[in-house]
């Protein structure tokens, strides 16, 4: 599992982001004595595995399967669990828990309303609810220019987280999470028990880093408690001697820094004279644009006007077709009528062939009577001039051919 910048995994942070999410755990770590302890948002559960040091039982949920299967590979001891689960809908009877942790949890939920339901109701007349958050008014000044955090749905500031609380717990104080500067007294590479003193705390709640719910539900005539101050020194050591030599390094850096903005200015009044040129380019292909659009708009013109031609055209073409059509059915009709003619002109050659045939019949037939007549008058003329004829007349017998 890696470091997403949100849930932190021991070994790969920086010793202060480490100091700042540990410190709660060691703070929490002094209630723990012999209690069901619930970690609610365990993560990668180092913390839970602290609080089992001390505890009877250690439960830490994580709505991430990845996170818990990583709690369970790093942290085994015999009444420490890890289980996925919402902080939402918690699957504990009512009652469960003497003490119960959510650090850095509520400013994910959307219904982060719920969780403090159900911490109520799975927390034991007696116990006590820490409850952790970032500061709304510095978190997001401290974030600067890198803007919101994408993680958060919704953020506290002082009255707000106090007020919220107070509707689900009877008592209530908000405990200030601050980064201090401090002298220290100890022996040279020794870990021991350290008492403190901390002066009057001269800032206010809404200049604090973090805030601290701390949530008690007092049993039947018990005193309200108080929450204990607790200081978490992470590594003791010169601090003045760790900051002189911050400041060399800062020097050096600086001094590093010099001569890269020197290669920078450099590379700037270069990258002005290339911005230069570009930019005369740019002008010049903003002329040779705007000349581009006129020959547009001009071939535009012309393309309207060989649409309308186009268009004439085949208006025209449309009429010719019908022109055409019409033409196409007269020459059919006067086809036919052509045809009929020649059909009715040969039948007429026909008669007139067979009127023909008629008249030279009726001509040699004429000059066949003809002849035949020339021949009866010749007989009769021969006939008349007979002595016969003469006999017959003189003795009137015979036609009378002169009546």
């Amino acid at each position: 599992m890696e470091f997403t910048g949100e849930r932190l995994i021991p070994g790969q942070v920086n010793p202060d982001l480490w100091a700042e999410h540990i410190s709660r755990y060691q703070y929490a770590a002094q209630f723990a004595h012999g209690r069901d302890v619930l970690d609610i948002g365990c993560g990668a559960g180092y913390g839970t595995a602290l609080l089992a040091d001390k505890s009877r039982t250690a439960m830490g949920i994580d709505l991430a399967l990845d996170a818990i299967q990583y709690a369970r590979a790093h942290y085994s001891k015999p009444h420490l669990c890890f289980t996925t689960a919402s902080a939402t809908a918690l699957p504990f009877a009512n009652a469960t828990f003497d003490f119960i942790t959510a650090f850095e949890v509520i400013e994910h939920l959307e219904n982060w309303d719920l969780m403090l339901t159900e911490a109520r109701r799975v927390l034991r007349p007696g116990g006590l609810f820490l409850v952790s958050t970032p500061n709304r008014e510095y978190y997001t000044e401290s974030r600067g220019t890198a803007g919101a955090n994408p993680y958060h749905v919704h953020e506290f500031a002082y009255a707000e987280f106090r007020k919220e609380l107070a509707k689900h717990f009877p008592s209530v104080n908000i405990l200030l999470q601050n980064r201090v500067e401090a002298f220290a007294f100890y022996p040279p590479k020794e870990s021991t028990p350290a008492s403190t003193h901390l002066d009057t705390p001269i800032d206010e709640p809404t200049t604090a880093y973090f805030f601290l719910g701390f949530c008690t539900v007092p049993a039947s005539q018990t005193p309200e408690t108080k929450p204990p101050t607790f200081v978490y020194l992470a590594q003791a050591s010169n601090l003045l001697r760790e900051r002189e030599h911050h400041i060399q390094a800062l020097t050096g850096q600086l001094a590093e820094q010099k001569t890269q903005y020197q290669g920078l200015d450099q590379a700037h009044r270069t990258l002005e004279q290339d911005f230069a040129q570009r930019t005369e380019w740019a002008h010049q292909a903003d002329r040779d644009l705007a000349t581009a659009q006129t020959n547009l708009a001009e071939l535009q013109r012309h393309l309207e006007t060989q649409n309308e031609w186009a268009m004439k055209l085949d208006a025209e073409l449309k009429t010719a077709a019908g022109h055409h059509e019409q033409l196409q059915r007269q020459f059919e009709e006067r086809s036919q009528w052509a045809a009929s003619l020649d059909q009715q002109l040969n039948e007429a050659r026909a008669q007139h062939a067979h009127l023909l045939t008629l008249h030279d019949d009726l001509h040699r037939q004429l000059e066949e009577r003809t002849r035949w007549a020339q021949s009866l008058d010749q007989q009769l003329a021969a006939y008349e001039q007979s002595r016969w004829m003469r006999l017959g007349r003189s003795m009137n017998l015979g036609p009378n051919r002169e009546k």
